[in-house]
């Protein structure tokens, strides 16, 4: 039987993003409409909040002390004892409808991120590459609610979400040149049951 117990009490409005960077032990989130990265230590039990200038999307940790983050305007740097903030790429700083959601690096540490509609329209956002030079490049269109990318451990197959599609696709994914193809289902989820959101690749050895 699994059991929870509560680690940390905290409110957020729009809590998401979880990431644990195992190298600072530290947990990574998001509070997307209060504008806030927090990123919490269990070992002290202390959480620490940095106001972010727009909704933020996603972060990805870089190194001990910065992050990608994703914000309405572009991905930016944050100095993560700071909280200041690098412009690393200027996608769809002009598309004032849209905001950035979910986000991760590929095997060979592109950042994949996604844009959605402020106004839930449908098909409005894209997927894009985002390679270690800062350069963008559309991989996925006509986008509504983008969340949940990870990779398989061998590195051959991504896996994605767009929410209001209820589905969770499977693409090839070609390490040479970190491109994607041979899109097919890998799981849809009955609408009775809701809507597939986050995600993330586990092997279960021992349950129970």
């Amino acid at each position: 039987m699994i059991t929870c117990e509560l680690e940390y009490k905290t409110y957020s409005k729009l809590g998401e993003g979880a990431f644990w960077n195992y190298k600072t032990q530290e947990l990574y989130w998001i509070d997307i409409e209060n504008k806030k990265l927090h990123i919490y230590k269990p070992k002290t039990k202390i959480n620490k909040s940095l106001e972010t200038s727009s909704r933020i999307g996603t972060v990805v940790p870089i190194d001990n002390e910065s992050a990608i983050i994703a914000l309405e305007n572009g991905i930016y740097i944050i100095d993560t004892n700071s909280g200041k903030t690098i412009l690393f790429s200027e996608i769809e700083n002009t598309i004032t409808t849209n905001r950035f959601n979910d986000g991760k690096y590929d095997p060979l540490g592109n950042l994949w991120v996604s844009s959605m509609s402020l106004k839930n329209k449908k098909h409005q956002a894209y997927l894009y590459k985002v390679n270690k030079n800062g350069k963008a490049h559309k991989m996925l269109y006509n986008i509504t609610t983008s969340n949940g990318i990870v990779w398989t451990k061998n590195k051959t197959t991504m896996y994605y979400i767009d929410t209001p599609t209820n589905k969770m696709i499977a693409y090839s994914y070609n390490i040479e040149n970190a491109t994607i193809s041979n899109k097919r289902i890998a799981v849809e989820i009955p609408k009775k049951l809701g809507f597939p959101d986050g995600m993330q690749l586990m092997k279960i050895t021992h349950f129970g």
